[in-house]
């Protein structure tokens, strides 16, 4: 009996392989930006000036819709003899699942109490009470998960194009 071999060449990655790694990429962004949106905002606060405020409402609720527990604390301050009202704990810190940690967040600030302000120069009306970045694990889990991912799938690209180009 005669046995044939045949030889099979690799066939040669096309463009449509970038297609997956492209894609990963794109919701690694998307996690990325969503898991700390206001990551600018949130740097630039750490040099922001600051003044005394007055807490006017602090609670924990279940946010509507979302399945998540939201910390909110209505604060009042003023500004060259102008009073505004906030409602910014921290730039980067929105829901958890986590009702407890959020519970300790709002300890801090008490009806009535009296604490620091950070608000933007230029902008006197945009406020925060904890200036940088600061996150719940639910946030963190996004960002680090879409950090990943993006990372991840350059890698892939970069493999494929690589491939493409030492194979010909």
């Amino acid at each position: 009996m005669i046995e044939k071999q045949i030889k099979m060449r690799p066939c040669p990655p096309t463009k449509s392989l970038l297609l997956l790694p492209a894609f990963t990429a794109f919701l690694g962004i998307i996690l990325l930006l969503s898991g700390h949106g206001n990551i600018k905002q949130a740097w630039q606060s750490l040099s922001w000036p600051s003044v005394d405020g007055e807490i006017l409402y602090s609670d924990v609720v279940m946010a509507s819709g979302v399945g998540q527990y939201q910390a909110i604390v209505k604060f009042q301050y003023s500004v060259d003899s102008e009073q505004y009202i906030g409602d910014t704990i921290a730039f980067t810190q929105a829901y958890s699942r986590d009702k407890s940690s959020l519970q300790n967040l709002v300890a801090a600030y008490p009806i009535g109490s009296n604490p620091k302000v950070y608000y933007d120069p230029k902008n006197p009306s945009t406020s925060v009470l904890k200036p940088g970045l600061l996150g719940t694990k639910d946030d963190n889990f996004a960002t680090i998960s879409g950090g990943f991912m993006f990372l991840a799938s350059l890698l892939g690209i970069f493999s494929i194009l690589y491939k493409q180009t030492t194979e010909k």
